[in-house]
């Protein structure tokens, strides 16, 4: 059975990139693809598409989760401190002998 092979352009397309993110992730070993046998482009597998894709918005989400960590502490470490109501100052010492 013959593997489903993708262009570059069909690839950048369904993971809404360019073409020369497509490569990037090619060359940097985080979508699996072969050159053609003129050595000119690159193919896809579909598979190996749809599984990076699928990695790429699980990376999304813990990225997002960990964004929306970091923003919680931050706010909670800003935020005003309620301070609990205190004891009347005492009135200050008079002075005597002076108008």
């Amino acid at each position: 059975m013959a593997k489903k092979m993708l262009t570059v352009q069909q690839a950048a397309e369904r993971l809404e990139i360019s073409d020369r993110g497509v490569v990037h992730l090619i060359k940097a070993g985080k979508l699996p693809a072969e050159r053609e046998p003129d050595g000119r482009r690159w193919l896809i597998g579909a598979k190996e598409l749809t599984d990076c894709i699928r990695e790429r918005s699980k990376a999304a989400k813990e990225r997002e989760k960990k964004r929306m960590a970091a923003e919680k502490a931050k706010a909670t470490k800003n935020a005003p401190v309620r301070k609990l109501p205190s004891k009347p100052a005492a009135k200050p010492a008079r002075k005597r002998g002076l108008k």
